[in-house]
């Protein structure tokens, strides 16, 4: 079967498209059947369409809402935790979405924590794999600052719910190179 037979050649195209501003509201209508195939989607294409998904969420108002209203949280968490082993390139792309989403504001935020915290997170976090770490952090970050992240906060330090969260994100970073970015750092500094 060639690329172009499964969709591969048409969701690179789309992602390359929605690199830029005017390709994200260009492609706005693309984001409903992208949420709507995530489920059904092998692997390869699941990647892709998480590319596509965290391109169309990236500042993008219009596209965040409808990710929202559509439940775009929880079908990506699913969808990427819905395999028997999750593959790091996927939880990295869907990490990376999800955060792109909560960055929309505090409706935004919660929509994103109520999909993932706490199990959801605690499967990403268990990866261990220091390109699953950044986009982690950005979206523990990002979930916890605002006007509703000292809920959130309390919720990740709790001792049975979020704590294990906390632990493997500090034995994630300890055994790899410390990782620079700023959200990673500001959810270290919470774990101590």
């Amino acid at each position: 079967m060639s690329r172009s037979d499964d969709g591969e050649e048409t969701l690179a195209a789309l992602i390359q498209a929605s690199r830029t501003p005017e390709g994200r509201e260009g492609l706005s209508d693309v984001l409903a059947d992208t949420l709507f195939l995530l489920p059904a989607s092998p692997s390869r294409l699941l990647l892709l369409r998480l590319r596509l998904l965290r391109n169309l969420l990236a500042g993008h108002e219009l596209n965040q809402y409808a990710f929202i209203e559509r439940c775009g949280p929880a079908a990506v968490a699913a969808s990427v935790l819905s395999f028997p082993s999750l593959a790091p390139d996927e939880a990295r792309a869907a990490l990376q979405a999800l955060g792109n989403a909560a960055l929309a504001g505090e409706f935004h935020r919660d929509a994103v924590w109520e999909a993932l915290f706490p199990e959801a997170l605690r499967e990403f976090a268990g990866l261990r794999d220091q390109g699953v770490l950044d986009p982690l952090c950005m979206v523990l970050d990002t979930c916890c600052g605002g006007e509703g992240g000292r809920r959130r906060l309390e919720e990740l330090c709790h001792q049975e719910l979020g704590l294990p969260i906390l632990v493997q994100v500090v034995t994630t970073a300890s055994q790899g190179e410390m990782t620079s970015s700023p959200q990673c750092r500001s959810v270290l500094q919470v774990s101590f």
